[in-house]
């Protein structure tokens, strides 16, 4: 059996897509999700157009394959941080 990747979970990428749009929303920063795979990271969701910087994203592992990238995480306090991980764990569980 081949193993399922993120991307062919349609559900999962249009939840991921609305979270990315409800961050960007309340607390305004951009937001994209990539599945790990090893040393590279494919897109899955999120903010497709974001503003060129000269520096890496900073990368938030929200599973061991999936990762949160973002240019703002450092903007948000540590409670928002923590809700924001924990709801999108959440999606996450509903969606295997």
């Amino acid at each position: 059996m081949e193993k399922e990747t993120y991307t062919s979970n349609q559900g999962l990428v249009k939840e991921l897509d609305r979270i990315a749009r409800a961050i960007k929303e309340k607390y305004g920063i951009s937001v994209w999700f990539a599945e790990i795979l090893g040393r590279r990271r494919s897109y899955i969701a999120g903010e497709t157009e974001e503003e060129i910087s000269f520096l890496p994203p900073t990368e938030v592992k929200v599973t061991p394959t999936l990762a949160l990238l973002t240019h703002g995480w450092e903007k948000l306090k540590e409670g928002e941080r923590s809700v924001i991980l924990s709801s999108i764990r959440e999606i996450l569980k509903l969606h295997r």
